[in-house]
């Protein structure tokens, strides 16, 4: 799972790692980049230049023995130098603020991309041990993290950064001793930063962790909310909330006042600097070392100094969430997707062939032992026996959904894991017994958006019996269909299942118990169509009812994952051994 390799706290040349990672998004953006570089370079000089022309005016114009006429022009020119870099650091800002957001929101849109491509590129194991819950708050919360991140922080952070290192020189230009004075304070201020930060980024961690949790669990929740109440199960599952709910809370205040001791700190530095100032300050002005506008001039650098120091805190959080959701989101972009090389897949004969096949999903609960079949084209295979002997792990292997580590398997006596994936996929029509709707237009679920032309769909409309559920809406094949097509019968669902299996024309049907769950007209509807969909086709039955398999041309019964009896349904019924048994059983309960 992915919270799993998630480390205690993100080192800084982990964080620093992450955010080149990021940032390399961006590499055709370079120019622009060092464009936004150098005006926040540029408007760090202008901010810097705006005291000192208060410092000019109160030297040169207000305590000066100057005449009052040439005070008062002095004063007007310094007011309209004063007004035109206040405009010009407006506009600079504007424009910086436009470039890096432009830049950080393009960087979001294609991590964001790369990592809704990649999801569907990665192969179904991957699924099952992370919730889907979780994998929606990676691409939704932390590109969103990341988001705020450029267009809350990095630009500023940029500008600030620069700003600093040009006050600093300013500073030490205008007084080095009263410099040197107040940056006694800087020890317990770097201290206090770095104390903060270690904490911070481990709080934040677990604000991540425990959110994406939430999340997945709220989703669970309202997609079996028709169960829950069913079983009148929403107390428990109330309860459960609530202690998620109180634990998130819990590291929620805990962050609150890290930001309480943090800021006021912060504060307390900043006042003893200015007090330090007007100090040593004050007694320079009285001797004659500085003047009266150097020490205003100092003011204000300090202000200027200690502003963004006093949100440090915020963007403390910003950088480190972020650094947190880019590790997040590169772990899943990390992750081994499905091969896509190999031998396409032009026609296939369909013929299919199992050589002492092993699998497990965990190692030591294995799912298939030594299955070994051949299926020639045309053939009707059934696999039967009880839940969890393996018959539908045989289908996803064959299907590659899960790689195979041990034995063959041979589609027209080529070992599938040499054939590309896409077009091996594309050989089998799938019906499933549960399927999933999309909220799109009924056309659009049948087809799953692939070119099909309209003589191909009306066919597989036709032959499956789903022409009915066309019919039986004013808007056809253009009907809406809601979230997981709920407006849909089970029946409905079903026809619908076998149109989209049927659309391609595909030589293998692969039909998990089409009848399962439907009700005794649609199956007789469907009964009549299988003749039809069946014929010339290779086709497995992953089977429940045992009446819907006694003309297959082989059964396999398997028991633990291995195949312990095989035949036609007369040769098993004269053995009278354990399929035998399992007919009789079910004639029975019928």
């Amino acid at each position: 799972m992915i919270d799993d390799h998630l480390q205690v706290r993100l080192t800084q040349r982990q964080a620093l790692f992450y955010f080149r990672r990021v940032l390399s998004e961006a590499r055709d953006q370079r120019w622009m980049v060092a464009l936004c570089l150098f005006g926040s370079l540029l408007e760090a000089g202008v901010e810097v230049r705006l005291p000192q022309i208060m410092a000019s005016g109160i030297d040169q114009f207000m305590i000066s023995q100057a005449a009052g006429q040439a005070r008062i022009d002095g004063l007007m020119h310094l007011g309209l130098v004063y007004l035109g870099l206040v405009l010009l650091a407006a506009v600079m800002g504007f424009l910086l603020t436009l470039g890096f957001n432009r830049v950080g929101q393009l960087v979001v849109e294609r991590l964001r991309n790369h990592l809704f491509e990649h999801l569907h590129r990665l192969p179904i194991g991957y699924f099952d041990g992370n919730p889907v819950g979780r994998l929606v708050t990676r691409v939704a919360n932390d590109t969103g993290t990341l988001s705020e991140f450029f267009t809350g922080v990095l630009a500023n952070l940029l500008c600030d950064l620069l700003k600093l290192l040009v006050l600093l020189g300013a500073l030490f230009w205008a007084s080095p001793r009263l410099t040197l004075s107040v940056l006694v304070l800087a020890p317990p201020a770097l201290l206090a930063s770095v104390l903060f930060q270690r904490a911070n980024t481990k709080v934040n961690r677990e604000i991540r962790r425990l959110l994406a949790q939430l999340n997945a669990f709220i989703q669970e929740n309202l997609q079996g909310l028709s169960t829950l109440k069913s079983f009148t199960a929403e107390a428990k599952m109330q309860g459960d909330f609530d202690r998620q709910n109180r634990e998130y809370f819990g590291v929620e205040m805990r962050l609150v006042y890290l930001y309480m001791l943090f800021r006021p700190l912060f504060g307390t530095i900043s006042m003893l600097s200015l007090a330090i100032v007007l100090w040593v300050g004050g007694w320079q002005v009285a001797s004659g070392q500085i003047s009266l506008g150097t020490l205003v001039l100092f003011v204000f650098y300090l202000k200027m100094l200690f502003a963004p120091l006093d949100d440090l805190a915020e963007r403390f959080n910003v950088l480190q969430s972020a650094a947190v959701a880019a590790e997040r989101l590169f772990l899943i972009l990390d992750s081994q997707p499905e091969p896509q090389s190999g031998e396409p897949v032009l026609s296939s004969q369909g013929r299919i062939e199992f050589r002492n096949v092993h699998f497990a999903y965990d190692p030591l609960k294995p799912v298939l032992q030594g299955v070994s079949f051949v299926l020639e084209p045309g053939q009707k295979l059934a696999l039967v026996g009880s839940t969890g002997s393996g018959k539908t792990t045989v289908t996803a292997l064959l299907q590659r959904l899960y790689p195979l580590v041990e034995g063959e398997i041979l589609l027209d006596g080529v070992d599938i894991r040499k054939l590309q994936v896409a077009s091996l996929r594309r050989q089998f029509g799938i019906i499933q017994q549960e399927l999933f709707l999309f909220k799109a237009s009924l056309r659009h679920n049948v087809t799953l958006y692939r070119p099909v032309s309209e003589a191909a769909l009306s066919e597989a409309l036709r032959i499956s019996r789903a022409s009915r559920v066309v019919e039986a809406h004013p808007e056809g094949l253009d009907r809406k269909l809601g979230e997981r097509g709920n407006q849909l019968s089970q029946g409905e669902r079903q026809l619908v299942s076998f149109a989209r299996a049927l659309v391609d024309d595909p030589p293998v049907l692969i039909m998990d118990e089409a009848t399962a769950s439907i009700d005794s007209l649609t199956e007789q509807a469907i009964q009549e169509a299988l003749q039809e969909v069946l014929q010339g086709r290779t086709a497995i039955l992953v089977a429940h009812r045992l009446s819907t398999i006694q003309h297959c041309d082989q059964i396999l019964l398997l028991d633990q994952g291995k195949v312990v009896e095989r035949g036609t349904h007369r040769e098993l019924m004269e053995q009278d051994g354990a399929y035998a048994n399992l007919v009789r059983h079910q004639l029975e309960k019928t």
